[in-house]
């Protein structure tokens, strides 16, 4: 019994060890897919985290914007009212310097009115000493009929004169009091819209002083929002590197020169703008598809027929009868789909620049890192995982 037990010991040993190596391989394999399925993930959720922060931190630049076109509205505003406060004024002092000019004028005018009463009631005192001859006692002591009529047209017109120049007197001090009126009611009716425009200037100074303060606010969210940003970065490029040390790939700077990506893309900020093929700026498919064009080859416009995501490249190539293909070539398009952790839940494009003798690859792009342009090698083992798409 001892031999037979010691037998099946030494004949279950081999099995033993099989067993035990099965079970290291089959944990380290499981471990490995779990830490690239964690990978990926982290990737994904960062990803996303990434874009929605983006379009806050859009949102805020929108919004903050708006509220500088509405100060600048507000200060357009304060500018025309401060000016129509300015010719109030100067409306106000040059009916003020009316107003005084014709009181003056109703001070002389009333000095003349005494003057002309003066003369008026010493040509009575002294026609009244004389007595008031009739016509035929002015007739017998004048020396001549001439005389007689000279003296009778002098009486009549002096009286005359006095009586006209009083009337005119009085007339123009009517009129002087009657514009000294309408030039007091002038003044009333100019201070009543003085009045309302400081109103609305103090209105409007409030709703700028508030606009300034909702800006300010915005200005710090977006601030708080960009910082948040850059460190949502930097936790994908570390994430992206431990990834791709993980996946045989190497990332590096690359071309300063950005693969001659038009700097009319390249400048702005990314998502800014659309290009020619309607990618949005400084994605990895706005890249492909410049570098596809500067080869001189069609690129169709996805982005404005299609959704052009970097995972749909492959399937849209083979619905138009481009060459596709799981082989790399120099000048093809390399594709991520879904799920591969690069740009994990839209896929990524590359752009092939070199394939090596050894079926490793090396490839220039946009987005690895957000809105960044660098290149990255690629081992032979995941190259042959990727496909390829073969413009013409």
């Amino acid at each position: 019994m001892r031999h037979v037990h010691s037998m099946r010991k030494t004949k279950t040993t081999p099995k033993i060890t099989i067993v035990v190596v099965i079970t290291v391989v089959a944990v380290a394999g499981l471990l490995a897919q779990r830490i690239a399925s964690t990978s990926a993930q982290s990737l994904q959720q960062l990803e996303g985290e990434i874009s929605q922060l983006e379009e806050r931190i859009q949102d805020s630049r929108n919004r903050l914007q708006e509220l500088r076109d509405k100060k600048d509205t507000l200060k357009n505003k304060l500018e025309i009212i401060r000016t129509d406060i300015n010719k109030k004024e100067a409306e106000l002092r040059q009916t003020r310097q009316e107003i005084a000019s014709t009181e003056a004028e109703i001070r002389e005018t009333k000095q003349k009115l005494r003057r002309q009463k003066k003369l008026m009631q010493e040509n009575a005192a002294t026609l009244y000493k004389e007595g008031d001859p009739t016509t035929l006692e002015m007739l017998f002591s004048s020396d001549s009929f001439s005389d007689f009529i000279d003296r009778k047209q002098y009486l009549d017109s002096v009286k005359e004169s006095l009586d006209e120049a009083a009337a005119k007197v009085k007339q123009l001090q009517g009129e002087l009091e009657d514009k000294k009126a309408k030039l007091e009611d002038k003044r009333r009716q100019q201070k009543s819209e003085k009045r309302a425009l400081q109103a609305r200037r103090n209105e409007q100074q409030r709703l700028l002083e508030k606009t300034r303060g909702r800006e300010e606010r915005y200005q710090q969210l977006l601030s708080q929002q960009q910082e948040e940003l850059q460190r949502k970065r930097q936790q994908k490029r570390q994430a992206y590197q431990r990834y791709l040390s993980r996946n045989d790939v190497e990332l590096v700077a690359g071309d300063p020169n950005k693969g001659g990506y038009p700097d009319r893309w390249a400048n702005p900020p990314r998502n800014d703008r659309v290009d020619e093929w309607g990618m949005y700026n400084r994605q990895c498919t706005s890249y492909a598809a410049w570098r596809v064009h500067d080869d001189g080859k069609h690129m169709p416009e996805w982005g404005r027929t299609d959704n052009a995501d970097a995972k749909y490249w492959y399937n849209l190539a083979r619905r138009d009868d481009i060459p596709t293909g799981g082989s790399p070539r120099e000048g093809a398009i390399a594709v991520w789909r879904e799920g591969d952790g690069m740009g994990d839940t839209y896929g990524h494009v590359a752009y092939v620049e070199n394939v090596n003798d050894d079926g490793s690859i090396w490839v220039s792009q946009y987005n690895v890192t957000p809105g960044e342009y660098n290149e990255m090698g690629v081992s032979k083992d995941k190259a042959a995982q990727l496909d390829y798409v073969y413009f013409q």
